[in-house]
């Protein structure tokens, strides 16, 4: 029946064990209608949503940290969520302690704390649709938006390209992905990437030591597109070197038998900073010392124009001035696994 999650339920997997943050003075109940946090000493207070819609498995670990890694990218540190979970009429006992068992780990990884949210059973929804709101808390010099590129930044990227997309291909298309010639064993790898999609380690060594104008989290569109938002949001030209981008061969191979260009595809677990010249080095070491790779995959242009030049063998492959779509998430719909 559509309506409620029963209360001992509801108690019993989103309730119990979510960690309370010592600035939680009001956490989520039966019958509450708010969270309360004291944001005291704080002068600014960031909030992001996201939903997840592109993947089947492991949402409730997924939907903590995709919305962390925006609070993440904007300076700040992830601290408070609130989730909205809407639940097919019928869906089993196991699979909502699933989903809730997946929330606070993720929520134990980051020391956050579960603010509130909401739950219900629906007949709007085939699958279930989860959507988390996260919050964090910080000083303006803490701040790094994306419309804060400068002219001579330096752009750099962590990890590799299409971490989620990867993840997301194994997961749900395994049996497709076996029938085109992957090994069992390199599927098995691809779906650890899932744990790799945080990006608030990175973010935090950047932030707190002030080595980054601006960072973005890659998500739909993947790294191209997030490069042409940087641009769009600071409203200087952005330039993107293709060979420096790193990509697994792993994650090669899956996303060619698809059809998908990596550069264009989801890419949670990558982090985008623009960094003034005289920082890169530091920068770099700083992220190597904690063990995260990255490399310098492209400039902020001094040119008044919000547009992205993808660049190869030094030559201007593409212009880009529209936010590219997810070549990933299009597939995914043209296979018919996945509602977009």
């Amino acid at each position: 029946m559509p309506g409620k999650l029963p209360v001992e339920l509801l108690q019993r997997a989103f309730f119990s064990n979510i960690g309370k943050g010592d600035r939680v003075i009001l956490p989520p109940m039966v019958g509450g209608d708010a969270g309360v946090i004291d944001i005291e000493g704080y002068e600014l207070l960031a909030a992001h949503s996201d939903p997840i819609t592109a993947s089947h498995s492991r949402i409730g670990w997924l939907s903590i940290h995709i919305a962390a890694n925006d609070i993440a990218a904007s300076g700040f540190k992830p601290s408070w969520f609130i989730t909205t979970l809407i639940l097919p009429e019928g869906t089993k006992e196991e699979a909502i302690l699933s989903i809730a068992t997946d929330m606070k780990k993720a929520i134990t990884e980051l020391g956050g704390s579960l603010l509130g949210g909401h739950t219900e059973f629906s007949s709007a929804v085939s699958r279930a649709v989860i959507i988390t709101t996260a919050l964090g808390a910080g000083k303006r010099e803490d701040m790094t938006p994306t419309s804060n590129a400068k002219p001579g930044d330096f752009l750099i990227m962590t990890k590799k390209a299409a971490l989620e997309a990867t993840s997301i291909a194994a997961h749900d298309l395994s049996q497709l992905l076996l029938e085109r010639g992957l090994t069992i064993s390199e599927i098995v790898e691809a779906k650890r990437y899932i744990d790799e999609i945080s990006v608030v380690p990175e973010a935090r060594i950047l932030s707190s030591n002030r080595l980054a104008n601006a960072m973005h989290d890659p998500t739909e569109g993947g790294i191209a597109a997030a490069a042409f938002e940087i641009s769009y949001a600071s409203g200087w030209a952005v330039e993107l070197w293709k060979e420096p981008v790193t990509i697994s061969d792993i994650s090669k191979k899956i996303l060619e038998t698809l059809g998908v260009d990596p550069l264009f595809s989801l890419s949670s677990g990558t982090l985008l900073a623009s960094i003034p010249p005289h920082k890169l080095e530091t920068a770099l070491q700083a992220l190597s010392s904690a063990g995260i790779e990255a490399s310098v995959i492209g400039k902020v242009l001094e040119k008044r124009e919000r547009k992205l030049y993808l660049i190869k063998g030094g030559n201007i492959e593409m212009v880009i001035s529209e936010i590219p779509q997810d070549d990933f998430i299009k597939r995914l719909s043209e296979l018919g696994a996945t509602e977009k």
